[in-house]
């Protein structure tokens, strides 16, 4: 027996999830993403596009530790199963956000070092909304969930869904909106999972079929949302350089004369980006402006 030599025993690898119950669940993150991202298109009026990045399986003390600060944070209660899942939000990512949903551009170079305001994190429950709705759809044929946001955090160690030793599913996914890229990473406790697990397998063809139909389909819906966002369209009839004097000494009823060319060719703007050119005209007693050329992609000129 001297000669014997003993290994320490991890206790917590015996509640590991197998291989084969990971691949399945990542099926349901590649569908979960699709909803996710039609649903943000949808809300933002602009492009978003989520992709499941990676999954790995470690401590859930480790996933908290691995934060950074700033973060937001969702703890999103998964009833009627008894427990809760993390949905973290890189700091970029999470302010981005917020400037769309405030109605600016969402482009942040750099993300404040700041914790984000009460204001600021209530704005994100819209964000959280999706997510809920999204699960739901992704989960329908697992169990009926009825997913509710417990908690908006900021401090990560605050965020104490399970013991730090016990074991959890880390997804990562990779999200873009408007061309500014973030970080959505989620932490979902093994122990909700194993009440689910055996579903989660028996369903895999119909995930794997919903994945193939996402795939495919993805770009139609998300056009379709787009289509009906309305756009401000500007048409410049011309322009004059005038002295700030006579800017102060206008007076109703006097006339600028605008600098412009005699075919009368407008430019046509759409968010203020130059997409056509055209000419004024009369519809019906109103002014129009009929198309007369075309921008491409590139900034060339087609004709229209």
């Amino acid at each position: 027996m001297s000669g014997n030599q003993c290994e320490a025993y991890n206790f917590s690898e015996s509640e590991k999830v197998s291989k084969e119950a990971v691949r399945n669940f990542s099926l349901l993150q590649e569908n979960f993403a699709h909803a996710f991202a039609g649903r943000l298109t949808g809300r933002l009026r602009v492009l978003a596009d989520a992709s499941f990045v990676s999954i790995e399986q470690m401590l859930y003390g480790d996933f908290i530790t691995a934060m950074k600060m700033p973060t937001f944070v969702l703890v999103i209660a998964m009833r009627p199963l008894a427990g809760s899942i993390a949905v973290e939000l890189s700091a970029n990512l999470g302010y981005s956000l917020i400037d769309r949903l405030l109605g600016g551009p969402g482009a942040v170079a750099v993300a404040p070092r700041r914790a984000p305001s009460e204001l600021e994190l209530k704005l994100l429950d819209h964000v959280a909304a999706d997510i809920i709705e999204s699960l739901r759809e992704t989960w329908v044929h697992i169990v009926a969930l009825s997913p509710e946001l417990q908690a908006r955090e900021t401090n990560p160690q605050l965020v104490q869904i399970v013991a730090p030793s016990e074991l959890a599913l880390v997804c990562r996914f990779k999200i873009d909106v408007g061309g500014v890229s973030g970080a959505m990473t989620v932490g979902v406790p093994v122990h909700l999972l194993n009440l689910v697990m055996d579903k989660i397998g028996s369903q895999r063809w119909i995930l794997s079929q919903q994945t193939k139909k996402n795939d495919s389909s993805g770009p139609g819906q998300i056009t379709q949302l787009l289509a009906g966002v309305r756009l401000p369209l500007t048409a410049h009839l011309g322009q004059a350089k005038i002295t700030l004097r006579r800017v102060f000494a206008l007076q109703a009823g006097e006339i600028i004369m605008l600098a412009g060319n005699r075919e009368e060719i407008v430019k046509i703007l759409v968010r203020e980006k130059l997409k056509f050119y055209g000419k004024v005209g009369v519809v019906r007693n109103k002014r129009a402006v009929q198309v007369t050329r075309c921008m491409s992609s590139c900034g060339a000129v087609r004709a229209a």
